[in-house]
């Protein structure tokens, strides 16, 4: 299996983190034994310290997360083959009803003032033939419902 310039780019990247937090667990770890056994020591308590413990744990939860940031972009992930529904067109009736509505009573409203036959004569005309198709159209969409 052949990889891709990105894929190979993000693997150099993960693998980068998995050093750094290899690393960064090593240092923390030992940090954090140092301070919590000066901490254990009679009289050596003080908010300070307790303050360091907390960040070298959360630092040393930071790198194991890195650590762990690694297998998981490493395994391999399969794909389920989706299903592709199979549409079936359904008409309802409010579509029916405004493409049957636009197509008896838009056209002929626009065509009713004799100024707009006049001024738009091609696009009257136009909208008559649009209308008609229109219903022809509907009328055999009506047919296939029925049948």
């Amino acid at each position: 299996m052949a990889l891709s310039s990105t894929h190979f780019g993000a693997l150099v990247v993960k693998l980068a983190a998995l050093v750094v937090g290899i690393v960064v667990v090593v240092f923390a770890t030992g940090y954090l034994y140092d301070e919590l056994g000066f901490l254990t020591q009679p009289g050596s308590f003080s908010l300070g310290d307790v303050i360091v413990a907390v960040s070298a744990m959360s630092l040393t939860l930071t790198g194991a997360s890195l650590v762990a940031s690694l297998p998981h972009s490493v395994r391999a992930k399969f794909t389920r083959p989706r299903r592709v529904p199979k549409s079936t067109p359904v008409y309802g009736l409010g579509t029916m009803l405004a493409i049957g509505i636009g197509a008896t009573l838009g056209s002929p409203l626009f065509i009713l003032i004799p100024q707009n036959i006049i001024q738009y004569e091609f696009v009257s005309v136009g909208s008559l033939i649009l209308a008609t198709i229109l219903s022809v159209l509907m009328a055999r969409v009506y047919s296939n419902m029925y049948t």
